[in-house]
């Protein structure tokens, strides 16, 4: 029912305002609505435009006996807090839009169906959360909604469409800076092009809750990410150890870690992108169960300055370590026979590389290391095998090569956390560290 349906007539008139209500309708108001108002008891819809445009109206009480909230009926009001009870089920579209002063919202749990620009513009909203009973959400139902720093998805078995919602990178509206997101139920994208969600950047701190299910349609900014949590309930992805990273249970591969995330013995491979611009990333373990290390695994991982890939590692993907402008040290197993196209493209801070195999690996020599890195960097090679060096493809263009004792190496894989397990290459925990040389957080330290 329409603000306009009985405007300027005898009844209309008649009625003492500031609220004019029909039945259990609530369908306009009288005069500027000034401060907070309060709308009786037994009202069950607020009808459209009801109250927009009223520019000095700060705040509202809705009754429990409310459960629809037309289009536009509140749009570009001045309200500053809200709280939408649990008996309303829908929220239609403009409802809200350009709410601008809105910070405090509390949308109730019988919420099933927001309309399209529900929100829009609601431009000073910090804390958000999206009710598990909501299965609809309209386009651009948040978007503009740029104040938002924590967003709070509830569990739910009911997905929705990421590119509504206006929160993450790539869609309209996505101006928010998103710094804690509780994720619990899956996401999807309502184009017919199947997108992949981009997390945001600004983001520090996530949750995987027990509701999703699948993670293959995201692609994580781990820019800013500190902290990374699966709840233990969840039966497809875990984050084992306390390691702030996700893994896929079934595979135990690591998708997602970020500048605090430890690699836990078990994990199989690491993901492609799985650290992707972690910045503050310095140093990482790479254990002795990882075989697979995929494209782009630490690409723009500015701060990372030192790497082990142990000898269980069997394939490198292709520009793993692209662009870490900051990589000093390289420590390369034996398990790598082939070095593909890009691995160290960029990394122009590059000091040593230790190869421990006796066969000198392939290496693709397109974007790989360039004429002042053949000159500059020290390479370090197995005892008895520096001929084999000289006379392997690229390797050879190396001018300090120099043999030492592969045999004799442990290479302990150290991350930046307390009472941390240490392997060397072959994958074996190290407990009494003997008179060898080791790698302790990323330095290479003779044991004497």
């Amino acid at each position: 029912m329409g603000a306009s349906a009985f405007y300027d007539t005898g009844w209309y008139n008649e009625q003492p305002g500031p609220l004019i209500y029909l039945g259990d309708w609530l369908i306009h108001h009288k005069g500027d609505l000034r401060g907070e108002v309060t709308i009786v008891d037994g009202i069950k819809h607020i009808g459209t435009y009801a109250l927009a445009y009223s520019e000095y109206l700060t705040g509202v009480v809705i009754p429990n006996s409310v459960e629809n909230i037309e289009s536009g009926a509140f749009c570009q009001t001045g309200i500053k807090t809200l709280t939408i009870p649990n008996s309303v089920k829908s929220v239609g579209t403009d409802a809200f839009e350009e709410c601008t002063s809105l910070i405090d919202l509390n949308i109730g749990k019988g919420v099933e169906k927001i309309g399209k620009r529900g929100f829009k513009n609601c431009s000073s909203i910090v804390n958000l959360k999206i009710p598990g009973n909501i299965v609809s959400v309209g386009q651009d139902a948040f978007a503009g909604c740029k104040a938002v720093k924590d967003l709070y998805i509830e569990d739910s078995e009911h997905p929705l469409p990421f590119d509504n919602l206006n929160f993450f990178d790539g869609y309209s509206g996505a101006e928010a800076s998103i710094e804690t997101l509780y994720l619990g139920r899956d996401l999807y994208s309502s184009s017919q092009y199947e997108e992949k969600l981009s997390l945001p950047k600004s983001l520090k701190s996530l949750t995987i809750s027990d509701g999703v299910t699948r993670l293959d349609n995201y692609r994580f900014n781990n820019r800013n990410l500190e902290s990374i949590i699966v709840t233990e309930g969840n039966k497809y992805y875990d984050s084992r150890k306390e390691c702030n990273a996700i893994i896929e249970t079934s595979s135990n591969k690591l998708l997602f870690g970020c500048k605090n995330s430890t690699i836990p013995y078990g994990v199989a491979t690491i993901g492609e992108e799985a650290f992707e611009s972690s910045y503050g990333l310095k140093n990482i373990g790479i254990p002795g169960s990882v075989i697979t290390i995929e494209d782009y695994a630490f690409a723009e991982c500015l701060d990372l300055e030192n790497i082990v890939i142990s000898n269980s590692v069997t394939k490198l993907g292709e520009a793993v370590f692209v662009e870490c402008e900051s990589l000093k040290s390289v420590t390369i197993g034996n398990g790598i026979k082939e070095i593909p196209m890009g691995t160290f493209y960029y990394c122009d801070a590059l000091e040593s590389i230790y190869l421990v195999s006796e066969t000198p690996p392939a290496v693709v020599n397109e974007y790989n290391f360039n004429e002042e890195q053949y000159k500059t960097v020290d390479l370090y090679v197995p005892n008895g095998t520096m001929a084999a060096y000289k006379e392997a493809d690229v390797w050879k263009e190396f001018l300090n090569i120099k043999e030492f004792d592969a045999t004799g190496i442990n290479t302990a894989i150290i991350n930046n956390k307390k009472n941390q397990k240490v392997y060397d290459l072959l994958g074996k925990k190290v407990t009494s560290p003997l008179k060898e040389l080791y790698i302790i957080d990323g330095k290479k330290i003779l044991k004497k």
